[in-house]
């Protein structure tokens, strides 16, 4: 293993950074790392971080780079790779501006500390961009400077050097996104979760889960959903609404329909079981998507999938265990969900073949594959996608 250890000269405020060869560092130390930011209420970086410490790589609680910055200086000790999952979003609101900019000058003034710079990317764009050329702008520099880059898949990558206007050959690597199984309760049948809910064991019902933003289409699922022909059809939306004027709209699509259920507000860990052992097939009408962790829970619930042909989605899902659509035909959705509802037998089926296709991702090889690019990117070495797929423990193939 190779490790870095950073020191602070208390008189000349100066950083040595001695670097060991992994012979010899390998019995007694560690690569130390942060993950910027951390999301509370998301297990994937609980479950990543506990499956490092396996792999020789300890992840320490300080999150943002400021406060990074503060305990190192006060401790004299830096951290060998800052692991960047999100990138901070421009506004022109003074604070924000500030907040944005002392980002990116805390992140390259730790850089040139000798410190490694990974990122996931993890999305093409903020979702909510209120000035999108001037995140792309600096997103387009990072994803050139990193030490190294991930993606969840090759799609994504594909995806993102189009769309971005970027191209790099060395240190990009794909490595899945880790399974929810385990991460969540999940003992409850499908009968006491509609009993629960209050659904009749007959219905075939579509779910929506989770936080409703507008790319997620949501008004554009409940259009498709009554153009469906199926007396038994049922749909359970389920999330907080990012704006009053989201949901007002929502509200207005559903109507009076009666076989759409509109539940409004955060759902908790404990809640999610519910929700998703009700269903049948769990839909995703994003209009924009890179990766989904959501797509995960839901296959990691055995869940069968609707989801567009888009991002790492294409090499997620399959035909085996999902209805994927084209996004730009205007009646895809409501095709797929037609679908699904002429292939019910199949659905339990198709669930099965998505929860064992998502028991291979586990948080155990992704910890020791992340690892794997902390060493590489300390080391200093330049590898290529394409060398790296000739390493004698490749990545597992996401399809």
């Amino acid at each position: 293993m190779i490790a870095i250890r950073a020191t602070r000269d208390a008189e000349t405020s100066k950083i040595s950074l001695a670097r060991h060869s992994s012979q010899d560092s390998a019995a007694n130390s560690s690569t130390v790392a942060h993950f910027v930011p951390r999301w509370p209420t998301n297990p994937y970086h609980a479950e990543i971080s506990k499956c490092l410490a396996k792999h020789g790589v300890r992840v320490e609680d300080e999150d943002s780079l400021k406060r990074i910055l503060k305990s190192s200086r006060v401790s004299g000790k830096f951290p060998e790779v800052i692991h960047v999952h999100a990138v901070a979003r421009f506004s022109l609101s003074p604070a924000r501006a500030l907040r944005f900019f002392m980002f990116w000058v805390r992140l390259f003034g730790l850089r040139r500390l000798g410190i490694a710079f990974v990122w996931t990317i993890h999305d093409s764009s903020h979702h909510e961009a209120l000035h999108p050329r001037v995140d792309l702008a600096f997103s387009r520099i990072l994803y050139k400077r990193a030490d190294g880059i991930i993606f969840h898949s090759d799609a994504a990558r594909k995806a993102v050097e189009v769309q971005w206007k970027v191209n790099r050959n060395n240190n990009v690597f794909i490595i899945p996104h880790g399974n929810y199984i385990g991460s969540y309760s999940n003992h409850v049948s499908q009968q006491a979760a509609r009993e629960k809910l209050q659904i009749s064991d007959d219905k075939l019902v579509f779910l929506f889960l989770g936080l409703i933003r507008p790319y997620k289409g949501v008004p554009a699922l409940i259009r498709a959903f009554k153009n469906i022909s199926q007396d038994n059809a049922y749909l359970l939306i389920a999330g907080k609404p990012l704006s009053e004027d989201l949901s007002n709209e929502i509200i207005s699509e559903i109507g009076d329909c009666q076989k759409i259920r509109f539940r409004s507000g955060f759902v908790i860990d404990s809640q999610l079981q519910e929700f998703l052992n009700a269903s049948d097939v769990v839909v995703f009408p994003y209009l924009r998507a890179l990766t989904s962790g959501a797509v995960i829970l839901a296959m990691s619930f055995g869940r069968a999938c609707i989801a567009p042909r888009m991002g790492a989605l294409e090499d997620t899902l399959d035909e085996s265990g999902s209805f994927l659509y084209d996004p730009s035909d205007a009646g895809g959705l409501r095709d797929a969900m037609e679908m699904a509802v002429f292939e019910r037998n199949r659905l339990e089926d198709m669930g099965a073949h998505n929860r064992r296709k998502a028991g291979g991702w586990t948080w155990d090889e992704v910890a020791r594959m992340t690892a794997d690019v902390y060493r590489r990117c300390l080391a200093g070495g330049r590898i290529s996608p394409v060398d790296s797929e000739r390493e004698k423990t490749p990545p597992p193939s996401m399809t």
